[in-house]
């Protein structure tokens, strides 16, 4: 497997995030380890078929999440392995598309059980999710806070539906998305109040589904709020 792509694939989304997966998707697969340096923001560029700016945006994000360190005068160099409870789950992707398609196929699912397995307990505890969601919404908000506190949303959730396979397999999922680059990719979407707005509403509309035992209503709630995360972090639907 090349460690770079030829180029990067087309997306409607700034070129930026493009780099930065590229390069997180070497450290994943271990093609890039700690302590590498990575070649110049020159080669990179050149490499990527993208600018050179375009190029240290994408490094600033990895070393905003953590992924690489920057040192002046020398360059940018892995910072650490990838590990934790994410880890097994992202390096098994090629790209976030194929978590969000995984997503996309089970949460509907795992939404729909939990509506017909209604229960009041998990019930009171989406609803105090999105409340508490609701908080990071206005211009004051936390956008890193709101993407924690829907990535619970969705885990308690994948609690609630009532089979041990899904719920499983679903919170695998979702914990994917604590590793570095995926908190990155969820806080640059989460950056405006309409965005922040959106995600929330979408939850509420979801949980009062379950809340009315309403198995297609969830369902049907579900499958478009995953569609409007992959339009906005992926790109496309």
């Amino acid at each position: 497997m090349p460690m770079w792509p030829d180029r990067l694939p087309p997306r409607a989304r700034r070129r930026y995030m493009d780099v930065a997966e590229a390069i997180a998707s070497a450290i994943a697969s271990r093609r890039l380890t700690a302590g590498t340096r990575l070649p110049s923001d020159r080669e990179l560029a050149q490499k990527l078929g993208v600018s050179r700016p375009t190029v240290r945006e994408g490094l600033l994000a990895l070393e905003y999440a953590g992924l690489i360190e920057v040192r002046p005068g020398s360059g940018a160099y892995v910072n650490h392995p990838l590990h934790g409870p994410g880890a097994s789950v992202l390096n098994a992707i090629d790209s976030p598309a194929q978590l969000i398609e995984a997503r996309s196929a089970v949460e509907p699912a795992v939404a729909k059980l939990c509506a017909i397995r209604q229960d009041d307990a998990h019930v009171a505890r989406l609803r105090d999710l999105v409340t508490r969601a609701e908080r990071e919404v206005g211009d004051g908000g936390s956008p890193t806070e709101l993407v924690r506190l829907g990535l619970e949303f969705h885990r308690e959730l994948a609690s609630a539906c009532g089979n041990e396979f899904l719920s499983n397999f679903c919170t695998s999922l979702v914990t994917a998305h604590d590793h570095p680059l995926w908190t990155l990719l969820n806080r640059q979407a989460m950056l405006t109040v309409d965005a922040r707005r959106s995600q929330v509403d979408d939850h509420r509309r979801i949980a009062q589904s379950i809340a009315e035992h309403d198995p297609e209503g969830a369902f049907s709630a579900m499958k478009s709020h995953l569609e409007q995360v992959s339009a906005t972090i992926v790109g496309f639907v």
